[in-house]
């Protein structure tokens, strides 16, 4: 297993009173990487220990603080711009992610940095979705006819919307997961709820996002079906705190969770999300949930594998924390992660014609660098 200064103190806050300057500087690398800055400020101030924060520290976290804050104010405007567009297209739309999290008031929001706007609405509505948004300025972008019939004949959304003067992007999904995958998702048993949602202007609006239960898989489904995790530390803390909040807050969170893991065939992203929030964060499990971790591992023949890959990968994406046990693990990763997304037969040809693709423009940005490079007088 990878170890790191930042996992170590999120794991035992009190190591900060020992911090070398060195360690420091190891440390605000790590969190930067990582996306996890206010996280660990949320976890020193849990625990009174904030004080012992160097000033210099100290004036990075405030400057991530006052932009998690102006991105709050941005994704507001943004929520209500894209759901008085909908409305008027009497479309019902649940908002999934970074954006559900800030209008269900989860103590998560405070800490993340937003990078776009996820919203789910019935497949029946894509179309009307889609135009709906371009009368407000948003467009695809992606141009290329291979990309748009990709998206739209395999993938769970179509492709991403970038609003062209603000530059804010919203992924429009009608599912959660790739439709060509071997068990796609009833997305029927993801219940919503309504959620009373301040406005720029002060005025409440009332927004669907999942229910706590859905919410929470959904999270552990996004995360165990990635390819790429770059950022798979933040999302485990996020499963990490969400699971804590949603437990203080409901004895019926952990059997719901279970029950909704059982009727959608997920059972695996539950079990890796419980398990590894437990192993990397020492995130205590309510009883229910841990006797489904141990059923679960009593009959998972691949426990030992899928440690290796993610207690290896579940680190800071820093320098410090490379080796080459961390890229085996990551490419093994990369791998199941493509093959959970689609068939190979549709895979093969896919990753074909990107490497293709890549390799054609990767030679056309060589000549082009060397017709723009300066030439030496003769």
């Amino acid at each position: 297993m990878t170890t790191s200064l930042l996992v170590d103190l999120l794991q035992q806050p009190k190591r900060i009173m020992t911090l070398s300057t060195q360690e420091w500087s190891l440390l605000l690398g790590q969190l930067r990487t990582s996306q996890l800055t206010l996280y660990f400020y949320a976890a020193m101030e849990k625990n009174a220990l904030t004080e012992h924060i160097p000033n210099k520290i100290y004036r990075y976290i405030n400057a991530e603080q006052r932009k998690v804050a102006f991105q709050r104010r941005q994704v507001n405007y943004e929520l209500e711009k894209i759901n008085n567009a909908l409305q008027q297209v009497d479309i019902k739309a649940t908002y999934l992610k970074g954006a559900a999290y800030l209008i269900a008031n989860l103590a998560i929001a405070n800490c993340r940095i937003f990078s776009d706007i996820d919203i789910l609405v019935d497949q029946t509505s894509i179309d009307k979705a889609e135009r709906a948004l371009k009368l407000i300025g948003f467009a695809s972008q992606k141009t290329d006819d291979y990309d748009q019939q990709y998206y739209r004949q395999y993938m769970h959304e179509i492709p991403p919307m970038q609003h062209v003067t603000r530059g804010t992007v919203v992924d429009v999904h009608h599912n959660i997961l790739p439709v060509c995958t071997y068990k796609p998702i009833d997305i029927s048993l993801f219940s919503t709820k309504k959620v009373a949602f301040k406005k720029a202007n002060k005025q409440e609006q009332t927004l669907a996002v999942f229910s706590s239960s859905a919410m929470y898989l959904h999270c552990a489904i996004h995360l165990f079906h990635e390819g790429d995790f770059d950022k798979g530390l933040r999302d485990l803390a996020d499963l990490a705190i969400m699971f804590t909040e949603f437990s203080n807050s409901s004895d019926d969170f952990g059997p719901q969770l279970i029950s909704l893991a059982q009727q959608s065939n997920q059972q695996k992203s539950l079990f890796f999300a419980l398990r590894y929030i437990n192993k990397v964060f020492s995130t205590p499990l309510n009883d229910d949930c841990q006797q489904f971790v141990d059923e679960f591992a009593a009959d998972y023949r691949y426990s030992r594998l899928s440690d290796f890959i993610f207690l290896n990968i579940l680190s800071p994406y820093h320098p410090s924390c490379e080796s080459s046990k961390v890229k085996f693990a990551r490419l093994l990763a990369y791998i199941r992660g493509h093959l959970l997304r689609m068939p190979l037969r549709l895979l093969l040809p896919h990753l074909i014609r990107k490497f293709f693709v890549q390799l054609t423009a990767s030679n056309d940005n060589s000549t082009t660098n060397n017709q723009n490079k300066v030439r030496p007088d003769i």
